[in-house]
């Protein structure tokens, strides 16, 4: 028994130490999945509207007219259940059911102020958005935001000629980081002076959010299961399956394009 002692003890260090490893294996797993799950927690939205209350006047009010809140008519062509809205039958237009007048200078304005969350949460107001305008190159729109009872500022380039369909687009919020703030879409249309046309169907913005959190963002990006983290600043780049162009994705069925009407 005393030769086979040595060994045995062996054998027990050995199996501690394998069962050490194994435990030490699964904790970094465990951490791993951890840190994994807090990363896609930490990305959150803050608020989000998608128009489709009863009554969304509650949490947004028109300056000067023509903005409009409810189920479109005009505008983007119906989506596979028939309605013309992003989701759902409902969003905001600068006229609902036409085109809008030749003269305007119209907000949609979302009535509760928020504070913006800090710089390195990366704010970012998220929104889907059609346009259409006229090509006198007087009409466009624009997103605005408000510091406390300041003046109203932009915050994104103009929208202006046309997008194409509904694309998701965004604006950078870290600029305003930890400011009390209300935001605006602000439409302008300009007197066209006997230009034909000088309106068109206008502007529809649906499922607007304030997003904070570190982007998520793969790589490589393959554009299959949406958008992702990107987005269209000004309308154009749109998300689907190519019809035009070099009429099929590089890899999978989808891919990002100038113009979803070709895709």
């Amino acid at each position: 028994m005393l030769c086979e002692l040595p060994r045995m003890k062996n054998h027990v260090t050995a199996k501690c130490i394998f069962a050490i490893q194994q435990l030490s294996r699964l904790w970094l797993a465990l951490v791993v999945v951890a840190l994994s799950c807090s990363a896609v927690r930490a990305q959150t939205v803050v608020w989000s509207d998608d128009f489709e209350r009863a009554d969304p006047t509650d949490l947004w009010t028109v300056e000067n007219g023509v903005w409009e809140l409810g189920v479109p008519t005009f505008g983007p062509a119906p989506n596979a259940l028939g309605f013309r809205a992003h989701s759902g039958t409902n969003c905001a237009a600068t006229v609902l059911g036409g085109s809008y007048p030749e003269i305007a200078a119209t907000r949609l304005i979302r009535i509760p102020s928020f504070i913006v969350p800090s710089a390195n949460q990366n704010p970012r107001l998220r929104f889907w958005t059609w346009h259409d305008f006229s090509y006198d190159g007087l009409d466009y729109g624009v997103v605005q935001v408000k510091v406390n009872a300041g003046a109203w500022l932009d915050a994104s380039p103009h929208f202006a000629n046309s997008g194409g369909a509904w694309v998701r687009s965004g604006v950078d919020l870290s600029a305003f980081a930890g400011r009390s703030v209300q935001v605006a879409f602000y439409f302008v249309a300009g007197d066209g002076f006997g230009v034909s046309p000088s309106v068109a169907a206008g502007w529809y913005v649906d499922d607007v959010a304030l997003e904070a959190g570190p982007y998520a963002l793969n790589n490589p990006e393959s554009f299959e299961s949406g958008y992702g983290d990107w987005y269209a600043e000004t309308g154009l780049w749109e998300w689907g399956r190519p019809t035009a162009g070099p009429g099929v994705a590089h890899s999978g069925s989808n891919c990002v394009g100038t113009l979803e009407a070709e895709l």
